[in-house]
């Protein structure tokens, strides 16, 4: 068998398989599995909380938690400046909400079967 032939069919097999998954999948097809999408729907699934002073904040640039919840697809999870400590991880998130440029400080349980809820820390503008 020629190198060119395995090629091809190489192609042809790589071809029907990406159709077949796409099919098997549908709209599933997502990138949940990476850091970033794991990071945000662990925010979206359990963003239940507020200090104070982050709710101040929020009421402050008319926002709700549940608004922010649903939009935080938007903010970018910046992995650099995450603090980690024996039993809780700080998340630094960048976006933008509502024409507003917005930089959140978010908490969460490194063991997610201790306590599952994250907590919002502070937002901020950038």
């Amino acid at each position: 068998m020629t190198f060119s032939r395995r090629v091809r069919l190489f192609m042809i097999g790589l071809g029907l398989g990406t159709i077949v998954s796409w099919m098997m999948l549908g709209d599933r097809w997502n990138m949940d599995w990476a850091f970033n999408g794991r990071v945000h729907k662990r925010m979206h699934n359990t963003l239940t909380k507020a200090t104070p002073a982050a709710q101040a904040a929020l009421d402050a640039k008319g926002l709700t938690l549940a608004t922010l919840k649903d939009s935080i697809d938007r903010f970018d999870v910046g992995f650099w400046s995450t603090t980690r400590t024996p039993d809780s991880l700080y998340y630094r998130m960048q976006g933008t909400l509502a024409g507003k440029a917005l930089e959140l400080r978010v908490s969460v349980m490194r063991d997610y079967r201790v306590d599952s809820t994250a907590t919002l820390l502070s937002i901020t503008d950038r």
